[in-house]
């Protein structure tokens, strides 16, 4: 099982923090969807598809308001090692 899977809900200190969280999650996914045909062709396909899994990972646990530490390991790993990688110039 998942971190995810595992974790309990967190009480929601700031309602508009929140709000805004979740708006940043789907605003993350949308325009990584949008970019993601333009690199496409420079990168392996299994990175793009880890990104997003990764990005629909993230908003989940946003969603379902998931403990800090769980949501950070989402972004650690797979999100922002592999945006590394679908975005490097070289």
């Amino acid at each position: 099982m998942t971190a995810l899977a595992n974790s309990t809900a967190e009480p929601i200190v700031s309602q508009a923090d929140y709000q805004i969280a979740q708006g940043l999650a789907d605003k993350a996914l949308v325009t990584f969807m949008n970019t993601a045909p333009l690199t496409a062709s420079n990168n392996d396909p299994q990175t793009i598809l880890s990104v997003l899994s990764g990005l629909n990972a993230f908003k989940t646990a946003v969603d379902n308001s998931a403990p800090y530490n769980v949501v950070e390991d989402i972004m650690l790993s797979p999100i922002d090692r592999d945006m590394e990688k679908a975005f490097q110039t070289s």
